[in-house]
């Protein structure tokens, strides 16, 4: 479900990737000299990646589902991607979302995690998913095998996944919309990060944002206004210089006349 996979160490070896090929699971390790054929290792999985892709997770859900109650019942997944750094999805959406869609989608979020949610996943028969709760089961990916595993929302959202996910919305913190992009014809991007990266996000907008005001000699709040003036003194001194250049134009041409 565009979950990334875990990294860490075998025995003394880093995991660098883990791939599926066919039935074998493939760890791509930073120096494979250190086996022999047959040797027993301890796995150790790195834990503050895995929380960190978990709020990940447990958040595209509740992106999914804010932006379908927002943006209207056409919104379909189409892709998504759970990494460290940040997460995306993909929907389907005729337009770009204005700035005040895309804070309500945020801030739908932010108050699912204040309710402190409980997100369970359990194994159900096929059939009797389908029949409760209809095909938006599928929104990750489509049905597999006759028992399927599916993450539920209390009251909120519930999808089929195979993923890994939080206990409960409040274990994300915190949740921020990054961007929204366009990716082609009729479907968008929304990227987002939750806990601590939700936190580093804003923490780097503010030093940005200060960092402005600082060489503005101005206090954060002022920073918009100060661009407005100065890009309107900026375009009056423009124009001051293109009827220059044209005054500066006649001259010499009435110059070269009367030579």
């Amino acid at each position: 479900g565009g979950q990334m996979h875990d990294t860490g160490k075998l025995g003394d070896a880093h995991v660098k990737k883990v791939e599926k090929f066919n039935d074998v699971i493939l760890h791509h390790v930073d120096d494979a000299g250190k086996f022999k054929e047959g040797q027993e290792v301890k796995g150790v999985v790195n834990a503050t990646r895995r929380k960190t892709i978990m709020r990940h997770h447990t958040a595209t859900h509740l992106v999914l589902q804010s932006a379908y109650r927002i943006l209207g019942p056409h919104v379909w997944q189409t892709g998504s991607n759970k990494d460290e750094d940040e997460a995306h999805i993909d929907v389907t959406h005729y337009e770009r979302p204005s700035r005040e869609q895309v804070h309500a989608i945020e801030r739908m979020v932010n108050e699912k995690i204040l309710e402190k949610i409980p997100v369970t996943p359990r194994w159900l028969d096929r059939g009797l998913a389908e029949r409760k709760y209809g095909f938006r089961l599928y929104q990750g990916s489509g049905a597999i095998g006759k028992t399927l595993r599916v993450v539920d929302i209390r009251n909120f959202d519930v999808e089929c996944c195979g993923g890994t996910h939080v206990h409960t919305t409040q274990d994300l913190g915190s949740f921020k919309i990054k961007a929204v992009e366009q990716v082609q014809d009729g479907v968008i991007r929304l990227r987002y990060v939750a806990g601590l990266k939700a936190l580093e996000y804003s923490q780097k907008n503010e030093s940005l944002v200060n960092d402005a005001a600082s060489v503005f000699s101005v206090q954060p709040d002022e920073i918009v206004n100060v661009g407005k003036r100065f890009f309107e003194e900026w375009k009056q001194r423009g124009n001051e210089i293109e009827r220059a250049h044209k005054q500066i134009a006649e001259n010499l041409s009435f110059r070269l006349i009367e030579e």
